[in-house]
C-alpha cells in the first residue's frame, strides 16, 4: 500500500518539474519591450497571431489645438497565449485611457512604445482588445481644412495602437466624426467631410 501511494506521488512530483521547466523556458523565450518594433518581436507575433481586424473610431475637432480621440477594438485568433502580448503604441502612456480583453479590464502598461497585455487576460483562439486612446498628431497632419494619414515605414503605431508590422496585414472598419463649431459654440458632428479622408488612408496603407 504503501508503494502505491510513493508511486503516486513520485509521478505528481515529476509531472509537477515538466510543468516548471515549460513554464520557465517559455518565460526565457518570452520577447521583451524594446524601443521600436525587433525583428524578435515581428517574427513571434506573425507566429501567432491570425484572422486580423480592426475596428477604428476617431473624433477629430475642427480646432487642430484640440487632440484626436479615439477607440480602436482589434480581434484576432492567437495561437499560443503563454507569454504577454506586445500591442504598438508609440506614444505616453498618459494618452491610454482604458485598455479591456475579452470585455475585462486590463492595467495600462506601457512599455517602449507598446501596450504590454498580459497572457491570462487572453485565450487560444478567437481575441478581443478595446482601447480608448488620444491619437498623435505626427502621421496626421492635420491643417485648418483638411488632414492626411501617411503611415510608411511604421508611423500607423504614432497614430492608433496596432501591430504595425508589414506582415500582419488585417481588415479595418471606420467610423469617424467631425466636429464642428455651431452658432451657438457648441460641437457637432460633421461626417461627409471627415469619410473622404479616411477612406482615402484605408485604400492607400490599409488594404492587403
Amino acid at each position: 500500500m504503501l508503494r502505491k501511494w510513493f508511486l503516486v506521488l513520485v509521478v505528481i512530483v515529476c509531472l509537477a518539474a515538466v510543468w516548471f521547466v515549460r513554464l520557465r523556458r517559455s518565460e526565457i523565450h518570452a520577447v521583451s519591450a524594446t524601443d521600436g518594433i525587433s525583428q524578435a518581436l515581428a517574427v513571434d507575433r506573425a507566429k501567432k497571431i491570425s484572422a486580423l481586424r480592426y475596428d477604428l473610431t476617431l473624433s477629430v475637432p475642427e480646432r487642430k489645438q484640440e487632440p484626436v480621440r479615439g477607440r480602436v477594438i482589434v480581434r484576432f485568433d492567437l495561437a499560443d497565449r503563454t507569454n504577454p502580448l506586445q500591442l504598438d503604441f508609440a506614444q505616453p502612456a498618459d494618452r491610454v485611457s482604458s485598455i479591456k480583453a475579452g470585455g475585462a479590464i486590463v492595467p495600462i502598461d506601457s512599455q517602449h512604445g507598446h501596450l504590454v497585455v498580459p497572457p491570462h487576460t487572453l485565450r487560444r483562439g478567437a481575441n478581443e482588445i478595446a482601447i480608448d486612446f488620444v491619437a498623435g498628431d505626427q502621421p496626421l497632419n492635420r491643417n485648418d481644412d483638411y488632414l492626411y494619414s501617411l503611415f510608411v515605414p511604421a508611423r500607423a503605431s504614432q497614430a492608433f495602437p496596432c501591430f504595425d508590422q508589414p506582415d500582419l496585414k488585417g481588415s479595418i472598419a471606420l467610423s469617424k466624426s467631425i466636429l464642428k463649431r455651431s452658432d451657438s459654440g457648441r460641437s457637432r458632428p460633421n461626417l461627409p467631410w471627415v469619410r473622404k479622408v479616411i477612406s482615402a488612408c484605408v485604400s492607400k496603407c490599409w488594404r492587403k
